[in-house]
């Protein structure tokens, strides 16, 4: 009897909101009132979230010792398949000092009521948090990351299966278009960067990228054009190799988690897909990126976005930016917050962001004057 083999895939996907108080009053109210926000939306779930003043029925109220909490809660509204979520709650203040924190886990199922996430801060540290801003405001900030796991089991193949189980797999047109690029076959135009070349093809890189349609046009009076060679000085394969098979697949080999998961390689990658123009895989890429951002990695992903200017890597800007806004103290213990400060012009669009989102201007009161005839 054959053998079986088992292939797991596990993917990590977070996603942030932050609800903001302005006015310390704004949470002193009757038990039971609550706040809510726009549902959070990841990897096919939803999310219900808010914000409750709730009393501590576990502390003793005849000796008069009570407590006043208030709970950042979240319950999963919508789950269409089976995901382990992390819920993580904070309470900042306006300068995105962490003064507490919480964290819970559970399986989620679409089968069952999901349970509610809820993370409960003593109206104690919630006050301090508040008061250590000059405007009397408390943010809270709920994180949701999902872990999931897609398990393939199927029998041991012998070489000869094997080998016909992957002539099967070619014949999907993105196996043919990998097939084509990898074998070089029928090339007309060969891509040339710092440590390497790559033969493609004029049709394809046109089709996927403005910036080779224009370069590669007949009548566009390039050097490009005419030589059928494209010198590419500040790429080297590691990058050209995922950036064409993209441009020829659509995808990435084995779903992109090489190039995602290293940093350097990620910021190559999207760096490639913004000079040519590549616009379905600049939202790739964002999408991606966008789910590992962390305190650690922010501030040097801001730096990156510094260099992109295009409308795809500003929605990854200002996720930089709400984050480092909320989070301001932790990010200024990385190392990338140093490179940041030396960017001046962008040192200052941070630094901007945070005084207005925090301290927003108050309208001017109206001044009237009086005249008096003597």
């Amino acid at each position: 009897m054959a053998g079986q083999h088992t292939k797991v895939a596990v993917s990590y996907q977070t996603s942030r909101t932050w609800i903001e108080y302005r006015a310390w009053s704004a949470l002193i109210r009757q038990d039971g009132e609550w706040d809510a926000v726009e549902p959070l939306e990841l990897s096919g779930t939803t999310w219900a979230v808010w914000v409750v003043p709730k009393e501590d029925l576990d502390l003793d109220w005849g000796r008069g010792d009570y407590k006043k909490m208030v709970r950042l809660a979240c319950q999963c509204v919508h789950c269409p398949h089976v995901v382990r979520a992390a819920v993580c709650g904070r309470v900042l203040d306006a300068f995105g000092d962490e003064h507490a924190k919480c964290t819970k886990s559970s399986v989620l199922t679409p089968f069952d009521w999901n349970p509610d996430f809820e993370c409960d801060f003593m109206h104690e540290v919630v006050d301090v948090a508040a008061k250590a801003s000059a405007e009397d405001v408390v943010i809270f900030e709920l994180a949701v990351t999902l872990t999931s796991e897609t398990r393939s089991v199927g029998p041991m193949l012998s070489c000869a299966r094997e080998a016909a189980a992957k002539r099967s797999g070619a014949a999907s047109l993105s196996g043919h278009m990998r097939s084509l690029l990898v074998s070089g076959k029928h090339s007309d135009v060969t891509l040339r960067v710092a440590d390497g070349e790559i033969q493609a093809h004029r049709s394809v890189l046109a089709a996927r990228s403005p910036v080779f349609d224009r370069m590669l046009a007949p009548d566009s009076g390039m050097l490009e054009a005419s030589t059928g060679l494209v010198q590419i000085e500040d790429l080297d394969m590691a990058t050209a190799k995922p950036l064409c098979d993209f441009m020829y697949t659509g995808a990435l080999e084995d779903g992109g988690s090489i190039v995602w998961d290293d940093a350097a390689a990620a910021r190559a990658l999207l760096q490639a897909a913004a000079k040519y123009e590549v616009a379905d895989l600049l939202d790739l890429g964002i999408e991606e990126i966008g789910a590992r951002l962390t305190t650690d990695n922010v501030a040097e992903w801001l730096l990156t976005t510094g260099h992109l200017v295009t409308p795809e890597t500003q929605r990854l800007k200002d996720l930089c930016l709400q984050l480092v806004r909320f989070s301001t103290a932790a990010v200024q213990q990385t190392p990338g917050w140093e490179g940041l400060r030396r960017n001046t012009a962008l040192f200052a669009e941070v630094a901007d962001f945070i005084l207005r989102a925090n301290f927003p201007a108050q309208p001017a009161e109206a001044t009237t004057f009086e005249q008096t005839d003597e």
